[in-house]
């Protein structure tokens, strides 16, 4: 299920980072293009119903929850509370940009470095490669104490539904990569 969320988590970022959806065709600047079209026809395809991803945010306001759009917005609402839940959960911790475990293996290899040169690092540096590690710390016990609480369990069931629901999960028949990247770009901002 993490696994799933950093996917998630990575693929918006790239969207975002990337401004682009489709970046599949490659046109030559006369009309034609590498198949035939510009790549979206084949997402557009296998996205079938989840095309009503294109509706207003209105209509994603408003949709019924077995519609289209309402099992859509079902899967945005759900994930927005998620990820709220964690911004909560985690508000004035630091966000480390490596595990406990990776900082923890270079304090070990600073210590062996350190006896062989004390000159390897500063005190300063290493003080500040300690507090990384102990931020750190702070920051995953804090995670891993929020995906243990019922709160928790209960959104994160309720987006694996949405999920399940809209064919983004893991298994046969779900979309490809493209099709959830195209997805979640359309949904972005509803």
């Amino acid at each position: 299920m993490k696994t799933k969320k950093l996917v998630l988590a990575a693929l918006t970022v790239t969207l975002l980072g990337s401004g682009a959806v489709f970046a599949q065709g490659n046109s030559n600047g006369n009309g034609a293009s590498n198949n035939g079209n510009n790549g979206r026809g084949a997402i557009a395809s296998e996205l079938k119903w989840r095309n009503a991803a294109h509706a207003s945010a209105q209509a994603f306001l408003n949709a019924s929850p077995d519609s289209a759009v309402g099992k859509l917005a079902t899967l945005v609402n759900t994930t927005n509370a998620l990820e709220q839940g964690y911004a909560d959960a985690l508000v004035d911790l630091v966000v480390p940009i490596r595990t406990s475990e990776e900082i923890a293996a270079e304090i070990l290899l600073t210590d062996a470095a350190l006896l062989a040169d004390s000159e390897y690092m500063t005190v300063e540096d290493y003080a500040t490669l300690v507090q990384e590690h102990a931020d750190a710390v702070v920051y995953e016990d804090a995670k891993a104490a929020f995906e243990a609480t019922p709160e928790f369990l209960e959104m994160d069931a309720a987006e694996t539904a949405a999920e399940v629901v809209v064919g983004i999960g893991i298994g046969e028949g779900e979309l490809s990569a493209d099709a959830v990247e195209a997805l979640w770009g359309l949904l972005e901002g509803k």
